[in-house]
């Protein structure tokens, strides 16, 4: 069970190889989506805030139904594989 991850973050910034595995097809996209932001190059961090009104009110517009389909193809994705 690797729940959120957070072991596995450790392990890589110690330079550790790690295998998390958990049941939980929610746990296991949030554990993918932690480990893989630690490549996020600075240049991309630095556009993700120079905007946050965007990321963070990404959910709370009328389209809400749109984007809860668009986030159901991660399950045939790469963060669900």
């Amino acid at each position: 069970m690797c729940g959120s991850g957070t072991l596995n973050i450790e392990a890589s910034l110690l330079g550790i190889d790690s295998i998390g595995m958990d049941i939980s097809l929610f746990c296991r996209l949030l554990a993918r989506i932690k480990c893989e932001s630690l490549s996020l190059t600075p240049e991309y961090v630095e556009a993700m805030s120079n905007n946050p009104d965007k990321w963070f009110n990404y959910f709370s517009t009328a389209d809400i139904d749109d984007k809860l389909k668009k986030l159901g193809k991660l399950r045939n994705s790469k963060f669900m594989n």
